[in-house]
């Protein structure tokens, strides 16, 4: 349940308009809410990665569709 109200958050919180995106969550709060368990139960957290491109991502409510 816990998990659900963390992606419903994100969802939330990431949202698209007129082809512009905005997405208001720290990177460590995208990662809790990409978290998961395998098979086996375990707590999986992905790792963080900035875009191969050098660029870096930064929380706004204004990203133009350009700038990825």
């Amino acid at each position: 349940r816990t998990q659900l109200l963390v992606l419903l958050s994100f969802i939330s919180a990431c949202f698209e308009m007129c082809g512009r995106t905005a997405c208001t969550l720290a990177p460590d709060d995208i990662v809790r809410a990409c978290t998961y368990k395998d098979q086996k139960g375990n707590r999986k957290h992905p790792l963080w990665k900035d875009s191969p491109g050098g660029q870096k991502y930064w929380p706004s409510c204004n990203i133009p569709p350009t700038s990825h």
